[in-house]
């Protein structure tokens, strides 16, 4: 077991490109585990764009982003979850919070962090080559046809860009299922568990072989990162606060600014 504060730190600088700050690391830290109980976690599996994940063990993955949509998508799917969802990955947890930025344009702003917990899938992608190419080249042409791909989203407003999604995502099924020649069997698994969260109204496309796995307990393969995605606003995932303010001031800097810490002003809000 290695401590939470070392997955924080892959966060920060994976998502900052800086050095990360030691007490802003030490105060989220010490959120996680006053309200999830997590302090430790057994290693750090990878990182993406937006959020790093962390096995917990026992068959659950922690992951840190910086995508409030993600974390909306995930407790969509834990709270409206049906029955017959075997193609999608299980969400125990999904929850929200933010912290300070100073912008030199805009001043004091707030930067969302998000937390999903969720089953472990292993191995990550499918269960061959030619599926995993498959795979892959349908996702790309959809993410360059439809424009959504992740910077074409963040350049227009989230209405707009859940009006893109929702039109991607049904003709993502629809391609994979149809337009291969002999479509691979975990393919068209995939393709299901697309349509299982289009039916919650989460509109998902970025499900490349990197985003999907293979499900031990249930024999299936599975969507499990929700990211580049948009849900329906009707839920909102449960905030975490700090119980106490920071005990000392820190500054992170931010690509549009710098995340601050300080007295009185608590972290989480």
């Amino acid at each position: 077991m290695i401590p939470l504060t070392e997955g924080l730190i892959e966060f920060f600088e994976t998502i900052t490109g800086a050095p990360h700050d030691e007490n802003l690391v030490a105060t989220l830290a010490g959120v996680l585990e006053r309200n999830l109980g997590i302090a430790e976690i057994d290693e750090i599996l990878g990182h993406g764009s937006f959020g790093v994940a962390m096995d917990l063990g026992g068959e659950r993955v922690l992951k840190i982003t910086s995508d409030p949509e993600e974390v909306q998508a995930s407790y969509t799917v834990m709270m409206d979850r049906r029955e017959d969802f075997d193609h999608v990955a299980e969400i125990y947890g999904a929850y929200r919070t933010s912290v300070r930025v100073w912008d030199a344009f805009y001043g004091k702003q707030y930067r969302p962090v998000g937390f999903v917990v969720l089953e472990k899938l292993d191995p990550i992608g499918l269960d061959n080559d030619r599926a995993n190419a498959q795979l892959e080249s349908v996702v790309t042409h959809i993410k360059e046809e439809f424009r959504v791909h992740p910077g074409d989203l963040s350049s227009i407003s989230t209405g707009e860009a859940r009006l893109r999604l929702k039109e991607a995502a049904p003709e993502l099924v629809e391609r994979l299922r149809f337009d291969l020649a002999d479509p691979e069997p975990s393919v068209l698994e995939i393709a299901r568990g697309i349509e299982e969260l289009i039916g919650l109204g989460v509109y998902m496309i970025d499900a490349h072989p990197k985003n999907v796995g293979f499900s031990p307990h249930d024999g299936v393969h599975k969507v499990f990162d929700l990211g580049v995605s948009s849900a329906p606003k009707g839920r909102r995932a449960p905030v975490l606060r700090n119980p106490s303010p920071p005990m000392l001031d820190g500054v992170l800097r931010w690509p549009m600014g710098a995340i601050t810490l300080g007295m009185p002003a608590p972290l989480i809000r």
